[in-house]
C-alpha cells in the first residue's frame, strides 16, 4: 500500500465516503465552488480521503475535474477526518457569505 492509504484499510473508508456522497452532496459541492476554485461546479462527490486531504470529483462545464484540498493537520483516524472536514467547510460557509 502506498503512505496515501496506508493508515487505514482502504475497504474502511467506502463507508465514510458512501455517507458523505449520499448525505453531504451541497457541501461537497459549496467546497469545490469556494475552496476548489470551480465556482461553475454543477456537481460535486468525494472522491477519495486520506491522510493529508481529500480529493473531489466534480462536474464543471460538462467536464470532470479533480479537485484536492489538504488538511491543515495529518490526519490520524477518523476523529481527525471529521475536524478536518468540518474545519473546510466552516470555511468554505465563511467564503460563500
Amino acid at each position: 500500500m502506498d503512505d496515501r492509504s496506508s493508515w487505514l484499510v482502504d475497504a474502511d473508508l467506502d463507508a465514510p465516503i458512501g455517507h458523505l456522497n449520499d448525505s453531504h452532496a451541497a457541501e461537497s459541492l459549496l467546497m469545490v465552488r469556494t475552496l476548489g476554485g470551480q465556482p461553475r461546479a454543477d456537481a460535486a462527490w468525494v472522491g477519495e480521503l486520506d491522510r493529508d486531504g481529500i480529493d473531489f470529483l466534480a462536474e464543471v462545464d460538462g467536464s470532470p475535474v479533480v479537485i484536492r484540498l489538504p488538511w491543515a493537520r495529518r490526519a490520524r483516524g477518523f476523529c481527525d477526518l471529521r475536524r478536518e472536514l468540518n474545519r473546510l467547510y466552516e470555511q468554505a460557509c465563511r467564503m460563500a457569505a
